[in-house]
């Protein structure tokens, strides 16, 4: 794909590294209640709770709070463009739209399930793969996303950094 082609292995390490924090921090209610009810002596408890939590929309909302803030990271204006709707993010367009779009998803499906309480019970399978899928997508957006970022910061600041390093590093000899 073009907006990865001037990526380096680095740049998927730093994004690989990003995500398991930004992952360990926003799913802290999922890997703790893990922990909390592996502990337990009760038989069960464990797979109640993972589909509880996937059949509930809570992973839904941990989806949405992952990719809002990329909208930003995506739009955010460095220097004056001359029209409004430049954006020299690569692929700005498409990861702002599919981040609008597991918005969207996430909460139409929370809000429809949470207000029809008994459609939960008789459909948990089919609300528990929409979080599946759904959060799939949102780990994705934001891995390839940050992918992009990484390349992008280390392009034309480190080519000027190391172009202004050569320049002091001659003038003082």
């Amino acid at each position: 794909m073009k907006p990865f082609k001037n990526c380096e292995r680095t740049d998927f390490l730093e994004a690989s590294k990003e995500i398991l924090v930004v992952a360990t921090f926003s799913f802290m209610p999922l890997w703790l209640g893990m922990v909390i009810f592996s502990a337990l002596p009760t038989t069960g408890a464990l797979s109640s709770f993972l589909k509880e939590f996937s059949s509930s929309g809570d992973a839904l909302l941990t989806s949405s709070a992952l990719v809002g803030p990329l909208i930003y990271l995506i739009t955010k204006r460095y220097g004056n463009f001359p029209n409004d709707f430049t954006m020299h993010f690569p692929a700005g367009w498409f990861f702002i739209i599919l981040s609008m779009i597991i918005c969207i998803i996430s909460a139409g499906l929370f809000g429809f399930y949470g207000t029809n309480q008994n459609l939960i019970d008789t459909n948990s399978d089919a609300m528990k793969n929409w979080s599946i899928i759904i959060t799939f997508l949102a780990i994705s957006n934001l891995f390839f996303t940050s992918v992009i970022r990484n390349s992008m910061d280390r392009g034309a600041p480190n080519i000027m950094r190391s172009d202004t390093q050569s320049f002091l590093d001659d003038w003082q000899k």
